[in-house]
């Protein structure tokens, strides 16, 4: 199945010619010629696959690695014929899983690209594989340049989501303010970031304020009260956010499942130099489990929401929601008070010194261990 055929698709004169020769330089004096009746699958080679399904939120995810061993005469059909095989399968994939995929989003990685090409979920169209091609246009007018990716391999990575599959009551809504928001939580500042937008935007109102307060990005905590008293400054930073992930800023609301996944993968994508690894929680009462959640699993930086009366407001701090001086692992998704009554089976507990949280267990320092002599504790490292 292809999204693109010559029924449906542009017209062979209305297509883009991408410019595949900056993508892989200095070789057109060995393109093999003929290859225009030739399979293109001659000319490159799948070296890995693997797909890994979510039914609860309907999303299949595939990775396929690949490397071009020589040069057809027509590069970018070459290019088009791996992707469009790669949404192909991926769709067929979820279909397999009982799952019609309506959205769909990739991303293409190679250690010769400066940085990654990224395209965020979807509507899955028929010029879906044209708009994948004019991020290869735009990454080769500029950013390649450290050679040829001709002979080293790549990644292509491709997400569907079938919302439409999803159940009516999965549906986490989020619309212009309303008086009685969130008057059943009682929000105190030291608890939640209590979000004032005056448009239908207050989801990513949520996520990039609370972003920008757990990464600390604004600086201490003063700098981030003064901040949240400017609300054009908000605005700026939202607007900001929906551009650079192409989100439209007009809708009536918005569903967290359908954009949450939307944000997270622009957010792991932009700030990947720094070492971020986010996941945003979503809760919509005083419960341990959150309802809705997205990211890796390798996160380090989670990032919480709260939902109620379709409205969201961000969450500094999620433990202190179930009681005074209570924590929360966002592993295991459960309150505790001492690291000794954490779950001794979650993946962030280290049992060694007994500290929970996405930076354990402890990584071990060459040349350090001590041990505490009063309680016991053995530590790795010196943090």
């Amino acid at each position: 199945m292809s999204f693109n055929n010559q029924e449906n698709g542009p017209s062979p004169n209305k297509r883009p010619r991408f410019l595949v020769r900056n993508l892989l330089p200095h070789l057109f004096d060995d393109i093999q010629r003929g290859a225009g009746t030739t399979n293109l699958k001659n000319y490159y080679r799948q070296i890995d696959y693997e797909s890994q399904f979510n039914r609860k939120f309907k999303m299949m995810g595939t990775t396929g690695t690949f490397i071009i061993e020589k040069l057809p005469e027509n590069p970018e059909e070459l290019l088009r014929k791996i992707i469009q095989d790669c949404m192909d399968q991926t769709v067929e994939e979820s279909k397999n899983q009982s799952i019609n995929p309506d959205r769909l989003g990739a991303l293409i990685s190679s250690q010769l690209l400066d940085n990654d090409i990224w395209i965020p979920i979807r509507k899955l169209e028929k010029d879906t594989i044209d708009n994948i091609l004019t991020r290869f246009q735009l990454v080769s007018q500029s950013k390649i340049e450290k050679g040829s990716i001709h002979g080293h391999p790549f990644t292509i990575k491709i997400q569907t989501l079938g919302v439409s599959s999803l159940p009516t009551n999965q549906s986490i809504r989020g619309r212009a303010p309303q008086d009685n928001a969130t008057d059943n939580f009682k929000l105190k500042d030291e608890l939640f970031i209590r979000i004032a937008n005056p448009n239908n935007l207050c989801l990513f109102y949520a996520l990039e304020i609370t972003r920008k307060y757990v990464v600390k990005e604004l600086g201490d905590r003063r700098k981030f009260n003064k901040y949240m008293q400017y609300n054009h400054r908000q605005m700026k930073d939202v607007f900001a956010l929906l551009k650079a992930a192409e989100i439209p800023n007009d809708l009536p609301e918005y569903d967290a499942v359908e954009y949450v996944p939307i944000v997270v993968n622009f957010w792991n994508n932009h700030y990947k130099d720094t070492g971020y690894k986010f996941k945003v929680f979503v809760f919509a009462s005083i419960n341990e489990k959150p309802i809705f959640k997205y990211g890796n699993e390798n996160f380090n930086v989670p990032i919480s929401i709260l939902h109620s009366n379709n409205h969201f407001d961000g969450i500094r701090n999620v433990g202190g929601m179930f009681g005074l001086n209570h924590k929360y692992c966002f592993t295991c998704e459960k309150k505790y008070r001492k690291s000794k009554e954490h779950d001794l089976r979650c993946k962030s507990l280290c049992r060694l010194c007994g500290r929970v949280g996405s930076e354990y267990p402890c990584m071990a320092t060459a040349n350090y261990f001590k041990k505490c002599d009063e309680c016991g504790k053995k530590y790795l490292n010196d943090q």
